[in-house]
């Protein structure tokens, strides 16, 4: 069993990403007793005389992350994070889908899910079934974060436009998410867990406290009464690939997608085994200038948006089994686990 030493604050995100990793450990005080030293975030215990140093980059993500790192790495010590890019290569550099094990953890496998695992909010994660939608009235749920009190973060660019562009042409057709501006607030499960109906949850004003920002999936309610999730994802820019938790819900929930992302965003989502409609035009994907794919992104968002009601109810009827696939990938895939025990010398 590995006995592992923890590098500055970060334990539970330490615990957390093992556990995922299904790997037996012991957690040891002394570093020097320690057969592995894992540093969350990108600063390595320097201080340490130890040859075995992990730095954990995968709990939060940013554009091109891989390069970043790689610009960064300090001589002896190996990276995990949950980014990929194939432009660098750097053989310290390992990349590990921990945010599907998150995923996967939290909906499906609640035996190894912890109380303190990171960002873990009991009865938040509801698996429903897939069915048919002949009363759902609306046609996107758009949760998209703008950080607004962190204007100078370049990665929220296209997000914020994503949520202008909505709100100022479509804001009767779906429910726009922005924790950033309180009328557009969405609840989830454990803000109002006696909800039954769609009508009432979107009735509510409820102020939300803090941990409205913890991992906090928008209400299955929400998801039930409409069929696409329209968002930007972490990373905008650069060569990295990042699938968070903002893609990996809604496919779960049984949703079509469409995200702003990186180039070849959904080729990537295609090589992990998700499925990707017709009826979506996806050739943004491919477009390498960041503008030029949002525009080509943002022309789709609104023809889809066009699509009337009684349209979409029967496009999702015609691509359930599309759906369910992607839902059982989360049951069906294994967990994306890599082997510590290499890291030892």
């Amino acid at each position: 069993m590995l006995k592992i030493g923890v590098y500055g604050p970060g334990d539970s995100e330490a615990r957390t990403f093992l556990n995922l990793n299904l790997t037996k450990y012991h957690k040891v005080k002394d570093l020097n007793d320690a057969d592995l030293i894992f540093s969350i975030g990108s600063t390595p215990a320097d201080s340490i005389v130890h040859g075995n140093q992990l730095v954990l980059e995968v709990f939060h993500n940013y554009d091109d992350q891989v390069n970043k790192i790689n610009q960064s790495t300090v001589p002896g010590c190996d990276y995990i994070t949950n980014a990929v890019d194939t432009s660098v290569e750097n053989p310290g550099i390992h990349s590990v889908d921990f945010l599907f094990n998150r995923t996967k953890a939290y909906y499906t496998d609640s035996d190894i899910v912890e109380d303190d695992s990171w960002y873990y909010m009991a009865n938040c994660y509801k698996l429903r079934p897939i069915v048919d939608k002949p009363l759902a009235s609306k046609i996107y749920l758009a949760p998209n974060k703008t950080y607004k009190e962190w204007r100078h973060v370049r990665r929220c660019k296209y997000r914020t436009k994503i949520f202008e562009t909505l709100k100022a042409q479509f804001l009767s057709s779906g429910y726009i998410g922005n924790p950033e501006d309180s009328k557009f607030t969405l609840y989830s499960e454990i803000d109002l867990p006696t909800m039954a109906n769609i009508e009432d949850l979107t009735s509510t004003h409820k102020k939300m406290p803090q941990s409205y920002y913890h991992y906090k999936p928008p209400h299955s309610l929400y998801y039930q009464n409409t069929f696409i999730s329209i968002y930007g994802e972490t990373a905008e820019t650069g060569n990295s690939t990042i699938v968070t938790e903002k893609t990996y819900d809604p496919l779960l929930k049984g949703h079509f997608i469409m995200p702003f992302s990186t180039v070849n965003f959904i080729n990537h989502l295609k090589s992990l085994g998700f499925l990707f409609p017709k009826f979506i035009d996806y050739s943004y994907d491919s477009i390498r200038d960041d503008d030029k794919r949002y525009d080509a992104y943002e022309k789709e968002v609104l023809r889809l948006c066009s699509i009337p009601l009684a349209q979409w109810r029967l496009i999702h009827g015609e691509h359930r089994s599309l759906l369910r696939h992607n839902q059982d990938l989360f049951t069906s895939k294994p967990y994306d686990t890599i082997n510590l025990e290499k890291f030892l010398k």
